[in-house]
Order: structure tokens, then sequence, then C-alpha cells
């Protein structure tokens, strides 16, 4: 059962908003995720002593997570969350790499260096044992245990897929074993494949505990298992070789999951599109044009393709126009809101809900 969370009341209703979005159906108004400029100042926390502290240490981390939490006006279907993270390259270790942590973040190295070293991808088992991938379901299990009512905790970023083998063997190269060893490739995705399937699980089956739902690094909220999912390898990608060795691993690594929201992201990958609308194991499309490529409302037909293949939306929006122009083109039903635009108070971002409900009265 759904109940209000101390830094957001009302995250009921935000629950039965994003429960009626996933279905295409409105209550009252579809959900709207914004940002307001903060009014209070986040308390410091004490920082731990190394940069792998930074990330690793659990009660420095959720310090940080619930310092920023009090400090926050969580306004609209904008609602606490806490998806405890190492970086995306943390299931490379579960191949066998390294994760790397500097003031930047945290990285890999590539670990295959010549097309017959995949034969040592294809014969282990993801190694769910190791220090930095056990390091994570820690954090991910304190953070359901202190949840307190406070926060939804959600799934990071992960590599999935054939962003995972990328990350083991550079782009370009796995480009290339994947025009000459095709059979082998093919071996070492069902590898990556079943390793993205256990980060999931794993991680869930410790959030499941909470009875809260889950969230992820998109901040969509579900009662069950979903995730949000990008493969950024694909872009680059040309359209037979997208058929015939990854879009099959995408929907392959969904099976787990009841929702699952799809980040496209910049203009190359929408030659493959289609390809993912017509995939079952996809419920909604995130659509991320990326900067200078704006507003919203200039790629109207790309939404309504997804809406058309029965796929919700998450539509990012420049600014408050840019999100009720678009409202208006799409109507509300499967139409999740973002406005990119902070803003300047409470009353301000109030005051745009008020014209999105007025709005989707105005379309009925």
């Amino acid at each position: 059962m759904i109940t209000e969370l101390k830094f957001k009341p009302d995250f009921p209703r935000s629950a039965e908003r994003f429960d009626q979005w996933w279905n295409h159906e409105v209550i009252d108004r579809p959900p709207v995720t914004l940002r307001v400029r903060p009014r209070r100042q986040i308390r410091p926390v004490p920082a731990p002593a190394t940069v792998r502290e930074h990330w690793t240490r659990i009660d420095y981390v959720l310090d940080c997570a619930i310092a920023r939490m009090e400090a926050t006006d969580y306004v609209g279907d904008s609602f606490p969350a806490l998806c405890p993270t190492l970086g995306p390259d943390v299931t490379a270790t579960l191949l066998g790499g390294d994760l790397l942590f500097d003031e930047h973040g945290t990285s890999t190295q590539p670990i295959i260096e010549e097309p017959r070293q995949w034969e040592r991808i294809t014969r282990s088992q993801p190694r769910f044992h190791s220090r930095y991938w056990r390091a994570l379901e820690e954090l991910t299990a304190a953070a359901v245990r202190e949840a307190d009512n406070r926060y939804i905790v959600g799934i990071a970023d992960l590599r999935w897929t054939f962003d995972l083998l990328a990350a083991v063997r550079d782009s370009e190269s796995l480009r290339l074993d994947m025009l000459q060893s095709p059979a082998l490739i093919r071996r070492a995705a069902r590898q990556a494949t079943r390793a993205s399937i256990g980060c999931f699980e794993r991680l869930y089956s410790k959030i499941a505990e909470s009875g809260m739902g889950m969230t992820s690094w998109i901040p969509m909220y579900h009662r069950g298992p979903a995730y949000a999912v990008r493969c950024d390898f694909w872009t680059d990608s040309p359209s037979a070789i997208v058929r015939e060795l990854i879009i099959g691993e995408i929907a392959r690594a969904l099976e787990p999951l009841d929702r699952a929201i799809f980040q496209v992201r910049g203009v190359g990958a929408l030659r493959h599109l289609d390809m993912l609308l017509e995939l079952p194991q996809i419920h909604a499309i995130q659509w991320e044009y990326g900067p200078g490529n704006g507003p919203a409302m200039r790629w109207i037909d790309i939404y309504r393709r997804c809406l058309a293949a029965g796929k919700a939306v998450q539509v990012i929006a420049t600014d408050p126009h840019d999100a009720l122009a678009t409202l208006d083109a799409l109507g509300a039903a499967g139409v999740w809101l973002y406005v990119d635009q902070p803003f300047g108070s409470v009353h301000h971002a109030n005051a745009f809900l008020d014209d999105v409900q007025a709005h989707c009265r105005v379309s009925v």
C-alpha cells in the first residue's frame, strides 16, 4: 500500500497519476515533473577521506541524500527518491573489468584487446561476488532499511546488454567484431544480457521488501518491477546490425520488467525508433533530443508515432510554454511532462500546475 512520504505528503496522488500514465489514462492531469529553485541551503555533510569512500561509504551516501531531500520542495509529481549508484560502469566488474575512481566520477577500461578474448566472457558467469557490485547491493539494502517512509528507492543508470559489451571493448572494435565474428558476439551478448537481468533482479529483490514500489534514474514510478533502459552503443550502428544482433537482446533483458521506459537519445538514434516501437516489452519512450535541438514542440511527430504505437511518452519540455503547447498538441493520455527550466518559487510552480489542469479540461 502506498502511503504518504515525509518529504511529499501527497505522494499517493502522484502514484495514481503514474499508474494512469502507464495505461494511457488520466485522472485529473498527466504527471508533471518539475524543479523549484531551492529556498533552503543543503546542510553540510562532512566529506570522507577518499574519493572511493565518497561513493561507497554507506552513512555518507545516505546522509547526503537526506540532506538534499530536506532542502527540496517536491511540487507536482516530483518525489524524493534515492537510487544508490557507483556509476554505470559498475556492471563492467561483472565481466571482469575494474572500477576506477577519480574526482570526476567512476569509469572502467576495456579488457578485451582482440576478438578471441571474447571467449573469456562467453565461458564465465557474471561475477556478482565482485567487490564493487557487492558494495552497490549493500548500498541498496541500506537505502531500503533507512527509508522510513521518507523516499522511494530505485535503481540507478547501469550499462545493459551492448552498452555493457562496449564497456569492456571499445565501441569501434566491438562494431568490427560484430561484422567479422557475429556468432561469437552473439554468444557474448547473451552473457551480457544474463548479467543485465541478474543486475535488475538482485537489486529489485531488495527494493521490493519496502513495499513502496520503485523508481529509476528516469524519475518515473511503478508499484512493481520497472526500469529505465537505454542503449547508447546502437546510435552509430547500422540498422541491419541492430535488427540482427542488438534488438533481440534488448527485448530479452526487459523480460523481468512489468514496465519499461526506453531512452532514445540523440537524433542519430531515431533511425532505430520503429524497431523499438515493435517491442511489446517497452511501455514508454523518453525522447531526449539533446542540447540545441529543442523545444519539444519541434518533435511532435515523434511523440505521435510513439503514442500511436501504444507507448506512453515522457516529454522533456524546455519551459512551461513549451510544455503547455505540447500538451495541447498531444492531449493528456499517455503523456508525462518534464519541465527542464526550474521554477522561481513554489507559487509559480503551482500556478503552472493549475494551467496544466485547465488545459486538460479544455481538451476534454
